[in-house]
């Protein structure tokens, strides 16, 4: 079963929570017990950690949007602890998994089976890690049999994915000038946080957001899976294009998982952010578990 209407899925830090990548609340513990392998400035590594440990913020991001000063050191800590996290094994543990969100998108593409650019998806993912790439190149790799990296990357480039607020590293440039998943090398954390942006910057540095409304404009569905609903994400996609298809009282066009997300907030939620109007279905369901309903 290919995916043949028009869709977009809006990704967050929920969906790769299954493959050990921390939440936005979890990664400010593992920023305030990391140690890095070498410190530049000790005294700002410490007011770094004790401000961010008594801000009493929701992530490291939002903590970096409202403090810039610590914008650089910040970005660093966060490269430097998620690429700790890129790890092949978290992807295809040595055991049976359950049916995670990466297998059922992979098996829901046909990867390997058809050209991935019969799919008609465009994925917008919120998140810095590449995990999702990753799965997706070693399952073409693995089904097509292919021995190295180009034209698995060749096809898994058919694929549209976005990183609205940047990456670790280039994925879709591997073979030139990307860095391969899991592998680390001396400078590879400063590489990888030149490449992150956070929210304020994401718009003016990042033009992918000028295309979103193309995207939406297009889109007969949108999924929001493993979405945190912080109101500058929301209020960016909605201005992007997104506001459009909530105004749509056509058949059902936005779906959300709101997974971890009690009845009172997500009423708050939607009134306050979206305006009282998400035109499709709502679930508490995992991410995974809300596309296998979908799309069974």
């Amino acid at each position: 079963m290919a995916i043949t209407t028009p869709t977009v899925f809006i990704l967050g830090a929920g969906v790769s929570q299954e493959y050990q990548f921390p939440l936005g609340y979890e990664l400010i513990s593992r920023v305030l017990t990391h140690k890095p392998a070498q410190v530049e400035d000790p005294k700002q590594e410490i007011h770094f950690k004790e401000t961010l440990k008594t801000n009493a913020c929701n992530s490291v991001d939002e903590f970096l949007e409202n403090n810039p000063d610590f914008i650089e050191i910040g970005k660093k800590y966060i490269a430097d602890v998620l690429l700790f996290f890129e790890n092949d094994n978290n992807l295809f543990p040595p055991t049976a998994r359950e049916r995670n969100f990466y297998y059922l998108l992979a098996n829901l593409l046909e990867l390997g089976k058809i050209d991935l650019g019969e799919n008609k998806l465009t994925i917008l993912t919120f998140n810095y890690e590449r995990s999702l790439e990753q799965y997706l190149l070693r399952v073409i790799k693995s089904r097509r049999r292919l021995t190295d990296n180009n034209a698995a990357l060749e096809e898994l480039n058919r694929l549209p994915i976005i990183h609205l607020h940047g990456s670790l590293g280039s994925f879709s440039n591997l073979v030139n000038s990307g860095r391969e998943y899991g592998v680390r090398y001396d400078g590879d954390v400063q590489e990888a946080a030149k490449s992150i942006r956070i929210i304020s910057e994401s718009e003016t540095v990042f033009p992918e957001y000028k295309t979103l409304s193309d995207i939406f404009q297009a889109a007969e569905n949108v999924y929001i899976l493993g979405f945190g609903y912080h109101r500058l994400n929301v209020e960016r996609l909605l201005n992007s294009g997104l506001h459009a298809k909530l105004e749509d009282n056509g058949s059902p066009r936005i779906k959300a998982c709101r997974r971890g997300i009690d009845d009172k907030r997500w009423s708050r939620i939607v009134s306050e952010l979206f305006r009282g109007k998400i035109n499709g279905r709502q679930s508490q369901a995992t991410a995974a578990a809300f596309l296998e309903n979908e799309y069974s």
